[in-house]
């Protein structure tokens, strides 16, 4: 059974799930994103791979000066399914390489311009392209670890579930959700979902709360502190589905953040969420 709070709808959805409502001066984090990441460029090698027709669909790699690992980690941007770009995401490579890892942001087709469900096929498929062609990259690749944002972190999530990633079964090596959500049908009545045109269906198959986990790969939650408390209760309760299923998951909150500088914590040196994910590569990091 959900829980009530994952049930609502109307204004009471709106005031939880409207993060830029939320922070009103999200403009500015967007802009320092963006900026940041292009500094990074300026520093690091870039090379967009895999390619379609669809110019939104596509993986940037990101390959540190010195190699120390044969894994690669994976960032999936939020922006609602709707919103941003892989060029602004960049920054968050950085603490990456300069522990010797490669580092990768997945591009893909926003909505309306597809369905949900065709957003979420167009991920899946750029994942199961690249670890097939895994061995043909510039440095050989032997495991994926996926991060995500916001609608980033529910796209993760969801690679991790019975009918989505069956093929990614050997390759995934960690998971690492920040401010995901995992239950979609509180969006089904709110300005969110107006260009993702969701119904209960869809919004059923695409919510990894529905779904049964595929391995046994650790996963970790992380919440702003200050984010509403329906954020909060999609990733405690999601941590809970998860352990039900024997699937190790961490949840804890990011102090002091909000939605979008819980992003920002995931880039600082030193904080919890990174070292999570790099002690998942390199278990000696410090």
């Amino acid at each position: 059974m959900l829980e009530p709070l994952l049930q609502i709808s109307g204004e009471e959805a709106c005031q939880q799930y409207m993060a830029r409502r939320a922070v009103p001066e999200h403009p500015e984090y967007f802009a320092r994103w963006s900026s940041r990441s292009e500094t990074l460029r300026q520093e690091y090698q870039r090379q967009r791979i895999l390619l379609t027709g669809n110019p939104r669909e596509f993986i940037d790699l990101y390959w540190p000066e010195t190699v120390r690992s044969d894994h690669l980690h994976l960032f999936i941007h939020g922006g609602y399914w709707q919103s941003q770009h892989p060029d602004s995401f960049g920054f968050i490579a950085r603490p990456f390489l300069q522990q010797g890892i490669p580092f990768a942001v997945l591009g893909y087709p926003l909505c309306p311009e597809v369905s949900m469900r065709e957003l979420a096929r167009s991920v899946q498929g750029r994942l199961i392209t690249l670890w097939r062609e895994r061995l043909s990259l510039p440095l050989e690749v032997n495991r994926l670890h996926l991060s995500g944002h916001s609608a980033g972190g529910h796209l993760a999530g969801l690679m991790g579930c019975q009918g989505w990633g069956e093929e990614l079964v050997d390759g995934i090596g960690s998971v690492l959700s920040l401010s995901g959500l995992f239950e979609l049908s509180p969006l089904l009545h709110t300005p969110v979902n107006d260009p993702l045109r969701m119904h209960s269906d869809s919004a059923r198959e695409l919510s990894p709360l529905r779904l049964n986990g595929l391995w046994s790969t650790p996963y970790a939650l992380v919440v702003g502190e200050r984010e509403s408390v329906a954020f909060h209760r999609q990733s405690d309760i999601f941590g809970v589905h998860l352990r039900t299923q024997g699937i190790p998951c961490e949840r804890w909150d990011a102090e002091g953040c909000n939605h979008f500088s819980v992003l920002d914590d995931f880039a600082e040196p030193g904080s919890a969420s990174l070292n999570w994910a790099l002690k998942q590569i390199l278990p000696d990091t410090a």
